[in-house]
């Protein structure tokens, strides 16, 4: 299994959540021993770290702290990989030292990826709060299995996570990763509430994946036409079709990049 290559490779998996949670998650997905992370005072230095980890990873877009303690620690839970303070290079440390509410010097662990799901109000539906990795900082990047995949792989394990929605950006590379686990059903071509709309979509999926293959590369499949970020008039479309019943899936390789564009290939059923 490559979690072996993960942990030698001297990621430190932990899982972050009040301690209230505990018992209704599994701690130790498949197998892993994953260090606690409570919301004790001697824990907000991680806490703060997470969130500037995460805003690294998505380009400065900062989780506000209340909304990690009310949506997340307090609902929810993070699965995550960490490193030790002596194992971070100096381009990547960089933003923690400079960060006026994080003690870099108390640092010994620094998280490096994190995934957090919700239940939803129909209680069987977990939804995709959010997924990172900082790997392309480490020089053994390319030596190891994809941490966000594996991220990703061990929070549905702690949640027991069957039925799965997710939403995401069409330039966003994470769409790759969030393809392995299931049938990508696209549910909304266009999230209008969001900040971004035109730029956002919604899937959702029956998760389904093999562990022991999920850092294989999937074949590409065959589809109908891509669907692209900028081309509102087949979104709207699509979102006609969606409403009289249609399904559209992503299909492998789940994002096609193609004369400066980005397109999502879809597949009519």
């Amino acid at each position: 299994m490559s979690f072996d290559k993960i942990l030698a490779a001297g990621y430190v998996p932990y899982i972050a959540t009040d301690s209230s949670l505990k018992e209704s998650l599994n701690l130790k997905p498949f197998g892993l021993d994953p260090v606690i992370i409570d919301t004790k005072s001697e824990n907000v230095n991680f806490h703060r770290a997470y969130l500037l980890a995460n805003a690294v990873a998505f380009n400065d877009l900062k989780m506000p702290n209340w909304v990690y303690v009310n949506c997340v620690l307090s609902q929810s839970a993070v699965f995550g990989f960490a490193r030790k303070r002596a194992d971070i290079p100096a381009s990547l440390f960089d933003h923690f030292e400079n960060d006026p509410d994080i003690e870099s010097s108390k640092l010994d662990l620094v998280p490096i990826s994190g995934a957090t799901s919700s239940l939803t109000a129909d209680r069987e539906t977990w939804f995709g709060f959010t997924l990172f990795s900082l790997q392309r900082y480490f020089s053994d990047g390319r030596d190891i299995p994809r941490i966000a995949a594996y991220t990703k792989a061990a929070s549905f394990e702690m949640y027991g996570t069957k039925k799965f929605t997710g939403i995401t950006q069409y330039y966003n590379r994470a769409s790759k990763i969030h393809g392995l686990f299931g049938k990508m059903y696209l549910k909304s071509p266009i999230v209008h509430a969001h900040s971004v709309p035109d730029y956002t979509f919604m899937y959702e999926m029956d998760v389904n994946y093999d562990i022991n293959t999920l850092e294989d590369k999937p074949e590409d499949g065959d589809y109908d036409f891509l669907l692209e970020q900028e081309d509102t008039a087949k979104k709207q479309e699509v979102e006609k079709g969606l409403a009289a019943g249609k399904k559209y899936v992503i299909v492998p390789p789940y994002q096609v990049r193609k004369d400066d564009k980005i397109y999502l290939p879809i597949k009519e059923e």
